[in-house]
């Protein structure tokens, strides 16, 4: 036989249904938003990192002139290195089912048994990885562009013109490799012998090495690839090179880190929020059992009996949410888990329920309700039977003793049933407040991460500054700008040349143990199609010689260089002098600190005056079509007259690969925010059923002197809408400095430089419309019930 405590229990649980719904999916809401993120963390960077170390992943490459396989043992003597491979390259164009060209990067390696360095599996078990002449391996992450099978002939078009026919031999994985999903390009693998007949390639041109120790220390990888590749240039050979780019890591685990440590905060907000929506739940019942507790307590009941069983309530709120949270996050997290795998290109390890992930949601679902209501039971538990017995219940409150309501009695003008809605807003005012925090919060993280969308879209409008042009054309070698310029404005469409400069260099590191590679990229002084955002001295003038301007990405590595400093910068093998004018602000993860230098003065030093090694243009249209037919029409002419084109890009490629990864940022912290606006509305509703129970015989007495179903109904609502409105104001004033938070750890996690803050006056609105609607749906049940109780209903309550 049950005892009559637990019967108590159970019916408080089942007495009110909505009420009990509401508190179960509110804790249930918060519980999946934990579990959903740490399930994701778990799963995310462990997949990634598993998959990504299993490959032996190379820690840094060296492009060089080619080299025979001769100079490799020599190489591999260098301290600090583990494995080292010699590779070789080229790249061609092929074109996708829609017209579109696909840039494809061919690789020659070793047999794939004998691969020490980024090994490839098959794509899918049991795959085969045989290569022979005229075959191809294809990365798998290409063919989200190519519809290609095994046994298709796929045909390249290299820079020189020539097309060449390659059988796919096979599909393979390599998660060292950037995907086609976020760089555009597809990769390739071919026998030395088949590159040797695609462009001649028959000795290497890349060194790719793994160091022995110290896999993720960027410092030390450094130091070990500049000795090999000084060791390079000491056999009399130009490294053109070094890459060194998160050793250790796979390239999107910073920004995947970022985004879960994201998401895990607003979870926690999310939490916060179920935890007000439980005590003023628990609140309100024992406010409203102030009698039966008094009832309980003279027939023998102790303060830590009542305690215990109002806090099993809560358990049992908890239990049955836990039951709908624990399978909706395993399976929410586990099937975005592996959409990332795909996208991001790595291997997901399968479905999992980390343990860690379990003891969370016990502790969210279970252990923050009842610590949240730990005091108001108490408290409640403790009145006296005396007390309890003369207590006025539900129908009490406070209002009029305080200088607000004292205030708002003054309130003149306003229609009666609204000057009463008013009034009730303020009647329970602990509970308000309770309410009001949890709304607001929603608002203020709704608003911020619009902010933070609008504080992107500055960001990478401040990057697109440096590609203004609608087409760039970078070429293998410098050529003579009388030569270029005249072949590029004979196209039609073609209203601006201008010609640019780039090349590598390098400085010494503050400690001077290192270099510090540079990119180094030299526009027209007068240039039009650059926009720099400066954050210290100035631009580069026509009258400007040795000047340079560096960036954000120089000074993180080299806090000690500001704008006066002179600076010696060493490019091919020779060394010149700079002074710094200018220090700029550019977003991205960047391996190679961009600078900039006068066009006019980097070819003359060279001793390459008059030429350039790249082109940026300006089309009469600017459209995506528009500028791809463009480039298309600039590499024909170009190919016809044996000009060496490296790579040609549309102003709209490059804007799709700064907002590709940004994009999936904020869908994700838009869908914490709907999970906090979902508790918030909860509260809301939670709150407003609570008010209309304490106001029963209110709304009795005026349905006994002629009040209207639908003037019941308007009280209830208004009173819903200001509290909404109220929360929105509230909202949109702490969305500020939480948008100013979200906006530097974005930024700086990310970006590698605090995003510029831009308050979303979009948020702002999207936001006032979503809170009226959820005030009004949370308070169109209340209102209803209210409306449909009768002047018999209202005198039996008790």
């Amino acid at each position: 036989m049950i005892a009559p405590r637990w019967r108590k229990i159970l019916k408080d649980l089942g007495a009110n249904k909505s009420r009990t719904a509401l508190v179960m999916i509110t804790i249930a809401v918060s519980t999946v938003a934990i579990g959903f993120v740490s399930t994701l963390y778990i799963r995310l960077l462990g997949d990634m990192d598993r998959d990504f170390n299993s490959v032996n992943p190379h820690s840094a490459i060296i492009y060089t002139v080619a080299f025979p396989n001769d100079l490799l043992p020599s190489l591999a003597k260098v301290p600090g290195v583990g494995q080292l491979e010699g590779r070789s390259t080229t790249g061609g164009t092929t074109l996708r089912p829609d017209g579109k060209k696909v840039y494809v990067n061919v690789i020659a390696m070793p047999s794939p048994d004998k691969m020490k360095i980024d090994r490839l599996t098959p794509a899918e078990s049991g795959g085969s990885m045989l290569l022979g002449e005229h075959q191809m391996l294809v990365e798998k992450s290409a063919l989200a562009a190519l519809p290609i099978k095994v046994g298709d002939m796929l045909e390249i078009t290299l820079s020189d013109g020539t097309s060449r026919k390659l059988e796919i031999a096979g599909f393979v994985h390599d998660p060292s490799t950037i995907p086609y999903t976020f760089r555009g390009q597809a990769t390739g693998y071919v026998t030395a012998k088949t590159l040797e007949w695609l462009d001649g390639t028959t000795d290497f041109n890349m060194v790719y090495l793994a160091v022995s120790e110290k896999k993720t220390d960027i410092e030390h990888v450094n130091a070990v690839a500049s000795e090999v590749a000084r060791k390079v240039e000491n056999s009399g050979r130009q490294v053109f090179l070094t890459l060194v780019y998160e050793p250790g890591r796979h390239f999107a685990a910073s920004i995947t880190q970022a985004l879960v440590l994201m998401m895990g905060v607003l979870g926690l907000l999310a939490v916060l929020l179920s935890a007000i929506l439980v005590i003023n739940t628990i609140d309100a019942v024992i406010n409203q059992q102030v009698r039966q507790i008094g009832v309980m307590k003279a027939i023998g009941a102790s303060a830590g009996q009542i305690t215990i069983m109002y806090l099993m309530l809560v358990a049992l709120y908890g239990f049955l949410a836990l039951l709908i949270a624990i399978p909706v996050s395993f399976y929410g997290a586990n099937i975005i888990a592996e959409g990332f795998a795909v996208y991001l290109n790595y291997r997901p390890g399968g479905f999992v329920l980390p343990p860690a992930t379990i003891v969370l949601q016990v502790i969210v679902g279970l252990g923050i309700p009842i610590l949240a209501t730990l005091v108001p039971v108490m408290r409640s538990a403790r009145i006296t039977v005396r007390e309890a017995i003369t207590s006025y219940g539900l129908g009490g409150g406070d209002f009029g003793r305080g200088w607000f309501d004292r205030l708002l009695e003054h309130v003149r003008g306003l229609p009666r049933p609204l000057l009463l809605s008013l009034r009730n807003t303020f009647r329970r005012k602990g509970r308000l407040l309770r309410t009001l925090i949890a709304l607001s919060l929603s608002g203020t993280i709704f608003i911020a991460v619009f902010n933070l969308r609008a504080s992107m879209g500055i960001t990478i409008d401040e990057v697109l500054g440096y590609y203004l042009s609608d087409v760039n054309v970078v070429f293998n070698r410098m050529y003579r700008s009388d030569r270029i310029v005249p072949l590029a404005m004979s196209i039609p469409g073609v209203e601006q040349v201008e010609a640019w400069g780039s090349t590598i260099g390098n400085i010494p590191s503050q400690d001077g143990k290192t270099d510090i590679q540079l990119s180094i990229t030299a526009p027209p002084a007068d240039s039009t199609l650059i926009n720099p955002t400066l954050t210290a001295g100035r631009w580069l003038i026509p009258e400007d010689d040795n000047a340079i301007v560096i960036g954000n990405h120089l000074t993180k590595v080299r806090p000690d260089l500001k704008v006066g400093d002179e600076i010696e910068v060493k490019i091919d093998n020779k060394e010149f002098n700079f002074t710094i004018v200018g220090i700029f602000r550019m977003a991205g993860n960047n391996p190679f600190p961009p600078v900039f230098v006068k066009y006019d003065y980097l070819v003359s030093r060279l001793g390459a005056t008059d030429k350039l090694s790249a082109i940026r243009i300006v089309t009469s249209q600017h459209d995506e079509a528009f500028q791809e037919r463009i480039g298309d029409q600039l590499e024909q002419v170009f190919i016809a007259n044996d000009i060496d084109v490296q790579q040609t890009e549309t102003g709209a490629y490059i804007k799709q690969l700064n907002t590709s990864s940004t994009d999936i940022l904020v869908n994700f912290l838009l869908l914490m925010a709907a999970f906090i606006a979902i508790v918030g509305g909860f509260g809301l509703a939670s709150t407003m059923s609570l008010n209309v129970i304490e106001r029963i015989r209110e709304i009795g007495v005026m349905r006994a002197i002629g009040a209207s179903s639908l003037s019941i109904q308007g009280l209830v609502l208004v009173e819903g809408i200001l509290v909404g409105i109220i929360s929105w104001l509230l909202g949109a004033l702490f969305a500020i400095p939480v948008g100013q938070l979200l906006s530097q750890i974005v930024g700086i996690a990310i970006f590698q430089s605090p995003l510029t803050f831009v308050f979303s006056w979009d948020g702002f609105l999207v936001w006032l419309v979503l809170i009226m609607i959820i005030s009004a749906l949370a308070s169109g049940l209340p209102a209803r019930t209210a409306s449909r109780l009768t002047v018999r209903e209202v005198l039996s309550y008790e």
